[in-house]
């Protein structure tokens, strides 16, 4: 309200005092300051109100981030393991399993990193 221009005032920042600069002394009409406060008490308690939502919907982005981050963990383990047991049964009916099953699982590494660098 005070940014807005609607209450004729000025917050410290560094104590957060209000100081008032109407025309005339608050105490003469208590009606007026009193009406101004309740306005001012309102829209604090909407912003609280604001704030606790985003704060929740922050905490909910979190959780769903959370398990998205298990997820593809759980996956990439997944695709490691089927794609190194698919390699090794293809490579041991060659004859060639023991040399090239070890380039395999480095060349998985590094698919898997590249993978969580995206």
């Amino acid at each position: 309200m005070i940014d807005s221009g609607e209450l004729n005032a000025q917050m410290d920042p560094t104590t957060n005092v209000v100081t008032f600069y109407d025309d005339e002394p608050a105490l003469e009409d208590p009606e007026r300051t009193h009406e101004m406060l309740k306005r001012i008490v309102e829209q604090v308690q909407s912003t609280e109100q604001s704030i606790k939502e985003k704060s929740a919907a922050i905490e909910q982005d979190k959780e769903l981030l959370k398990k998205l981050i298990q997820d593809l963990r759980n996956s990439s383990v997944d695709k490691q393991q089927h794609q190194s047991s698919n390699e090794f049964t293809q490579s041991g009916s060659s004859g060639l399993g023991d040399r090239n099953f070890p380039g395999i699982i480095e060349e998985e590494l590094v698919d898997v990193g590249m993978a969580w660098d995206d």
